[in-house]
């Protein structure tokens, strides 16, 4: 384990610097001893005795510089029975073939196209990399760095990283659409390369909705509501009730006008209708009126 300090010019201080490890099966660090190169690195060696347990293992650097500076570095490692260099890998009842058949070695970027949505599998290296296609836009993404059982990508062309443990799967949106388009799985950590399988995701449509219309209709044609038709026939009477009053208010004021202002002088009453006597009272006609027929009242 090669353990770094913040500030190069600084130098370590070595009484608040140390590196430990953590034994299988013990509870507590155990500090190693270190070995300084170029006064920039700090250096911690295991030898096969330190390793002859089997199980994992936790080393833990911690350095100081002069200048106050902190540099934490966490490694866990497994130490398993070595399979015979004679026999298949599959001697090893612990191992795990990766899913990928197909390497990407480092530096390379394989293009890639369309992913299928059952996915396909890539042993990548450290920087190796896929181009893929979507909606006819190419977008890479690259394998940043490999830890024991994690690896961080990064996704172009609007960059951005992931992280991945060992087993997890996530959906990615490399577009920026608001959906996700890819998903990856980190099955393992193979040989110091990553086993990802990538699977394509179909973004979902957008249904609008859908606006159902009848014919045009004219405003003459669209038959009133009931509500509508009665409050019609109001309107109708109280314009027709507005009306009689106006006539009948005119008609009032003309038989004023014709008496002079004053009270009507022609009366008609029972008497005046048809009397069958010399009446000098009667208001209708002079003289006498006729006997026989018509000298009785119409009514």
């Amino acid at each position: 384990i090669d353990c770094g300090i913040v500030d190069s010019l600084a130098g370590f201080n070595t009484t608040r610097t140390s590196i430990s490890v953590l034994y299988p099966g013990l509870t507590a660090f155990q500090n190693l001893t270190q070995e300084t190169d170029d006064n920039t690195t700090l250096k911690a060696k295991l030898t096969t005795t330190d390793t002859q347990t089997l199980g994992e293992y936790q080393l833990l650097c911690t350095v100081f510089d002069f200048a106050n500076n902190l540099n934490i570095t966490n490694i866990t490692f497994n130490i398993q029975t070595a399979v015979p260099s004679t026999s298949s890998v599959f001697a090893d009842p612990t191992f795990v073939p990766p899913l990928a058949n197909k390497i990407i070695g480092k530096d390379y970027v394989e293009t890639y196209g369309v992913l299928p949505e059952d996915g396909d599998a890539r042993l990548m290296a450290k920087n190796a990399g896929i181009v893929l296609t979507l909606a006819g836009e190419s977008h890479t993404i690259t394998v940043q760095d490999i830890g024991i059982d994690s690896v961080t990508l990064l996704i172009e062309s609007e960059p951005f990283t992931i992280d991945l443990g060992a087993g997890e799967a996530k959906g990615v949106d490399v577009n920026g659409d608001g959906f996700d388009d890819v998903e990856i799985f980190l099955n393992k950590i193979h040989n110091k390369k990553a086993d990802l399988v990538f699977k394509g995701i179909h973004a979902p449509s957008v249904v609008e909705e859908e606006v159902i219309t009848g014919p045009d209709v004219g405003a003459e044609e669209i038959a009133p509501s009931d509500a509508e038709r009665k409050l019609g026939w109001l309107w109708t009477l109280l314009a027709v009730i507005i009306v009689a009053i106006v006539l009948m208010s005119i008609v009032h004021r003309m038989s004023k006008k014709s008496g002079g202002g004053g009270p009507s002088n022609v009366k008609f009453t029972p008497r005046d209708l048809g009397a069958g006597r010399d009446d000098s009272g009667a208001s209708w006609g002079s003289g006498v009126p006729k006997k026989g027929k018509g000298t009785k009242p119409f009514y």
